[in-house]
């Protein structure tokens, strides 16, 4: 899973998926990435209003990707194929991560 996946993957938590207790939607900050896969990432939720705590692994298959890409222009990739990193990829997750406000430090040690 790319970092543009990722994020397509935030958005859709943020707009679909409310707080199951009280309804509200999660902001960014509110949501943190605990680790991915090529196909599936687990994501760790806390409400800012009710402040209850949500796990939720999200599985996406290749035509769900399809299907992103064509509603979003996502770049996607074939699990085994690689293209280099753009320096446009670098500025994205710079951006990404500037802006981000959980904290991701205890995933990249």
């Amino acid at each position: 899973m790319n970092y543009l996946e990722i994020r397509a993957i935030m958005a859709h938590i943020r707009k679909k998926l409310p707080c199951p207790i009280c309804g509200t939607h999660y902001k960014n900050e509110n949501i943190d990435l605990v680790g991915v896969l090529p196909d599936e990432g687990l994501f760790h939720l806390k409400c800012h209003k009710c402040k209850d705590v949500l796990a939720v692994n999200i599985a996406v298959n290749e035509k769900a990707l399809l299907e992103q890409k064509r509603n979003n222009r996502l770049k996607i990739r074939k699990n085994g194929t690689t293209s280099p990193i753009s320096e446009n990829d670098i500025l994205d997750m710079k951006n990404f991560l500037t802006n981000h406000k959980g904290d991701l430090s205890k995933y990249l040690k």
